[in-house]
């Protein structure tokens, strides 16, 4: 019988958030409001949509494995060095070079929990030992994290904002934490969500790396949120030079493809279309907030384009009763909470029908209990 490498036989595997064509099949249902997975409900800048139109014809051939045009154009927005950027298929990918490029087998890599669930699977298909603090008042620990630094430590990941809490780390915070870190470590900060946080909330990474050059500091940014090219996989990675040679030698050749390229290009020169959603997630959360407060929910002030909420109920029992309505959101139970739940921010009209089944669903469930 073939046997799979030891720590694959004990992995879980990453659980996405349902489909829109899976709840249609499997409740029989044709309007579909999706609200789990953080995408961007705004949809895809028109830029972008109309460069992959233009593509098509050029399908048959190899896309540039360099990401030339892409890196060029990014490195003049963020004023760094084209030899500081590695693009990605999704900035999964990047994870996954990081650890297979710096992890040897019982290296220790920390991070929080509850956070994005990928980075352990990532630990534990390369031999590494991953040990995650809990995180404090809903936010990453970097004290906790720092206490449990020693000789075996190579990697600390730090998703800021943190998914599933929406919260993000302090600045002054942060700088400490790099200030005090022993030099041969690699702290990867990951800004998926990056975009959507007050300007008066954000660490400014990017300068961090040229203001400490004896760290070790990677930047993890994607195009699937605000930009909406979750479908077409592209993400990008900030580092100094040698970080990025050496990840480049582990990444698959034509690793992205050409359309997200191509995609990712125009939606950085679409001003119009980040506008557009920044505004739309900022007035669906005042709205949502404002509708939690009135319904007495408990609820975390996000610095992205989701809410975690609390209900005095089991989030599975709740989630599977939004399905049925329809709307999917996201249990946290496999973030290891029983009563929380995520929602993405939706168009208002979206938003508005959440509420309302949320209000129909509260009184089932007071109902169903008395």
């Amino acid at each position: 019988m073939l046997k799979v490498n030891g720590n694959i036989e004990c992995l879980k595997p990453y659980e996405p958030g349902k489909t829109i064509e899976e709840i249609k099949r499997e409740y029989n249902l044709e309007n579909i409001v999706k609200l789990a997975s953080n995408e961007n409900s705004f949809g895809t800048s028109p830029k972008a949509v109309e460069a992959i139109k233009n593509y098509a014809e050029k399908a048959y051939l190899y896309a540039d494995g360099s990401c030339f045009k892409l890196k060029e154009k990014i490195s003049k927005k963020l004023n760094i060095s084209f030899e500081q950027l590695i693009i990605g298929n999704g900035s999964n990918e990047i994870i996954e070079l990081i650890l297979r490029t710096f992890i040897d087998k019982g290296d220790k890599i920390i991070s929080c929990f509850p956070t994005f669930s990928f980075y352990r699977i990532c630990a534990e298909t390369t031999f590494g030992l991953y040990l995650d603090v809990p995180l404090l008042n809903y936010l990453f620990d970097l004290n906790k994290i720092y206490e449990n630094i020693d000789s075996s430590t190579k990697v600390i990941i730090i998703c800021n904002p943190n998914n599933p809490t929406g919260t993000v780390v302090g600045k002054n915070e942060f700088e400490s934490f790099i200030d005090n870190i022993p030099d041969d470590l690699l702290v990867v900060l990951d800004e998926a969500y990056i975009e959507f946080v007050q300007e008066n909330k954000r660490i400014d990474a990017v300068k961090l790396i040229e203001k400490y050059p004896n760290k070790n500091i990677i930047i993890l940014r994607t195009f699937s949120k605000i930009y909406g090219l979750a479908s077409l996989r592209i993400g990008y990675g900030i580092s100094n030079e040698k970080i990025v040679n050496y990840l480049n030698r582990v990444r698959q050749p034509f690793n992205v493809n050409g359309f997200a390229q191509i995609a990712a290009l125009a939606a950085l020169e679409d001003s119009d279309f980040l506008e557009k959603t920044l505004n739309g997630v900022k007035k669906g959360k005042e709205y949502i907030y404002k509708e939690f407060n009135r319904l007495k929910i408990d609820y975390l002030e996000s610095e992205t384009n989701f809410i975690f909420f609390k209900l005095n109920y089991n989030n599975e029992e709740v989630f599977k009763k939004f399905l049925k309505k329809g709307i999917i959101i996201r249990s946290l139970k496999s973030f290891g909470y029983d009563n929380a739940l995520r929602v993405t921010i939706g168009t208002m009209e979206e938003n508005k029908k959440f509420i309302d089944e949320l209000e129909n669903i509260l009184k089932e469930l007071q109902y169903e209990k008395s």
